[in-house]
């Protein structure tokens, strides 16, 4: 099952999909939060073990291709390279069209990955990605057909990420006072590192901010050996990835995305949808989902700017209200809107009868 942006996608997709689009999910190792959460629905979410192990199964790819069959699905879209490993093989094996939904991006892939991605982006009957700059990158590296890529951008369920009246933290166990989080995985290009160095920045200035950060990743022991090493213990806190994500982002008293590097960033939406000003990296995705000119961009690497602006958000309201007024000049793109789009790619790859 995906997770993080993958997963709010798939969701706001199954949900709004035109009326006759039958939508089924597949496990390939566990179900997840995404299929613990439909299963709660009453869902059936199969699993179709693909390995036991993290090496690549053949015989997992045959599985799944005689699932495909067996129950007749014309499309297989996957989101996650893992996914893609045995989704796009297994349905050229039963026969299926199929859409590579690239979300991350291709900086610092290793190269048996990227070649491994190239493979199956030339195997796809169509390579999604999340906006122009991503696509471009794609058509490029992998030497795709400009018709081969499309553009789907990510989007936000208005009925999960609204403006909450009030910032409810007790249930989440966080604490009062003034609030920064990030939502993103816990990796290098995500920048955590600084974040941590804007805290301790402003805590020498005498500014005292509580950071939350709501993600899990590979870079997860070394931010908890730099929060200690920084003193930042008492502030910083790890939460790992939480589901559903909303409550979390509604607490909130800012949004940090300090990233080097972003496609079309689905935290920074969804915090537009939930009211909270953003502060965060001046790069092509950020700009892309905020728009040019947004006040709270910083450029990268600029710590003494990014603690700046975060002191501004927490000590002038008029500031705060100028982040708030542009955020509502660019609303994250309609959950419905993009689902009548993917539907338009599904009809046109599918085989005429």
């Amino acid at each position: 099952m995906p997770v993080g942006g993958a997963e709010d996608f798939a969701v706001a997709m199954q949900e709004n999909l035109p009326a006759g689009c039958e939508v089924s999910f597949v496990c390939l190792r566990d179900p997840g939060v995404l299929g613990e959460s439909l299963a709660k629905q009453g869902k059936d979410v199969p699993l179709v073990q693909s390995s036991t192990s993290k090496r690549w199964s053949p015989a997992g790819v045959m599985r799944l291709s005689r699932w495909l069959r067996d129950n007749r699905i014309d499309v297989v879209h996957s989101q996650t390279y893992h996914a893609h490993t045995y989704a796009i093989p297994a349905a050229r094996l039963a026969a299926c069209v199929s859409v590579l939904h690239q979300q991350k991006t291709l900086q610092d892939m290793p190269w048996r990955r990227r070649w491994t991605l190239r493979s199956l982006a030339h195997l796809a009957t169509r390579v999604l990605a999340l906006s122009d700059d991503m696509a471009a990158d794609l058509r490029e590296t992998f030497h795709l057909r400009s018709n081969s890529v499309r553009v789907i951008p990510n989007v936000v369920d208005p009925a999960q990420f609204f403006h909450a009246a009030e910032r409810n933290r007790d249930h989440l166990g966080l604490p009062h006072g003034p609030l920064g989080g990030t939502v993103a995985s816990l990796n290098s290009v995500k920048n955590h590192d600084a974040t941590l160095e804007m805290a301790a920045l402003l805590q020498k200035q005498g500014v005292r901010l509580q950071i939350v950060f709501i993600g899990e990743g590979n870079e997860r022991n070394r931010l908890t050996e730099k929060i200690r090493d920084m003193g930042l213990a008492g502030m910083v806190k790890l939460v790992g990835n939480q589901r559903p994500v909303a409550p979390w982002m509604q607490s909130l008293d800012v949004m940090l995305l300090p990233s080097h590097w972003e496609g079309q960033p689905l935290a920074l939406l969804q915090a537009v949808a939930c009211g909270i000003p953003i502060i965060a990296s001046k790069i092509d995705g950020n700009i892309a989902a905020l728009g040019e000119g947004h006040p709270g961009l910083f450029a990268p690497g600029d710590i003494p700017e990014y603690a700046n602006l975060v002191r501004k958000v927490l000590s002038e309201p008029t500031f705060v209200s100028t982040i708030l007024q542009f955020q509502k000049l660019h609303p994250p793109p309609l959950a419905s809107d993009v689902a009548s789009r993917l539907y338009d790619i599904y009809q046109e790859i599918l085989p005429r009868p």
